[in-house]
């Protein structure tokens, strides 16, 4: 299990299960997969989005939160 401090010091490389495509490499675009295990806490997370460099684009996916029944 990786904690949210965890991700910070981590350096990410393509997982390799999506398409590369050469566009990514033309333009110098990495991506990241990271899938939780278990539910996290919300204010953490907003605190480590809220920090994250100006170079990030875009961030998406679904996360169950600690007292909440549905992943938001």
């Amino acid at each position: 299990n990786i904690s949210l401090e965890d991700i910070e010091e981590v350096e990410f490389t393509n997982d390799g299960e999506h398409e590369t495509l050469h566009v990514k490499q033309h333009l110098h675009i990495q991506t990241m997969t990271y899938q939780f295990t278990k539910s996290i806490d919300q204010d953490k997370l907003y605190e480590w989005l809220s920090n994250l460099p100006d170079s990030i684009y875009r961030v998406k996916g679904f996360v169950k939160f600690h007292g909440y029944k549905f992943r938001l």
